[in-house]
């Protein structure tokens, strides 16, 4: 199996200057030539886009300087693997020193647990013995965690330590759940940038999720 894996490049998606249009192609399967993923979009609708990618860049630029973690949610399943996307592109650029922005698993749909074990373990079970893929090779100064060497660390961890803060973050970023301290948490609903009220109760589901951490 063969195919394309397109990096966005953060700053060209928020600038002003650039049509996303022209930054989102994908090759047309009859003809092989690069196509515009959306020239469907109207200049209003790509306004809006271009205007809530800004917003998100300002709110992670905001957070990061505060200390406050973001989650990314969404709520319309037929475009969460777009926002997923984008989110990934947002922690590519700020979570380089610790973690800031956090993405989120539509896991009350039925198909979810399928779905994200899938992801998970299907490269894992493809694997005997000592046919390991090159990709999932651990750092040669920590242990392989399939051997039951439970120090093993993938790159983004550096050790022990580190594994254990970064879930401590985790848990106080929820257990805040407002933003009202250093340790505060905050969630970025895509539908509903520029309008805080539909963020009403949220945190509420926010502080509920702690249970799944113990």
């Amino acid at each position: 199996m063969t195919g394309t894996v397109d990096l966005l490049d953060w700053n060209s998606l928020i600038d002003a200057r650039m049509e996303i249009s022209k930054l989102l192609l994908v090759p047309n399967l009859k003809t092989g030539q690069l196509e515009p993923l959306l020239s469907r979009f109207t200049q209003e609708e790509e306004r809006q886009m271009k205007r809530m990618l800004q917003r998100m860049d300002v709110l992670a630029k905001k957070a990061v300087g505060v200390g406050v973690r973001l989650m990314v949610d969404a709520e319309q399943t037929y475009f969460q693997p777009a926002i997923s996307r984008l989110t990934l592109e947002m922690q590519r650029r700020f979570n380089q020193e610790r973690p800031a922005i956090f993405n989120t698993y539509q896991c009350y749909l039925k198909e979810a647990k399928k779905k994200e074990l899938d992801s998970c373990v299907s490269a894992f079970e493809k694997e005997t013995g000592k046919q390991r893929e090159k990709r999932y090779s651990v750092h040669h100064k920590f242990g392989d965690r399939r051997d039951g060497v439970t120090g093993a660390r993938t790159y983004f961890y550096a050790d022990e330590a580190k594994c254990d803060r970064h879930m401590e973050t985790f848990l106080k970023c929820i257990e805040a759940s407002g933003g009202s301290s250093e340790d505060g948490f905050s969630a970025i609903k895509l539908t509903a940038l520029g309008r805080p009220q539909f963020l009403l109760l949220f945190s509420e589901v926010l502080v509920k999720w702690r249970t799944f951490f113990h």
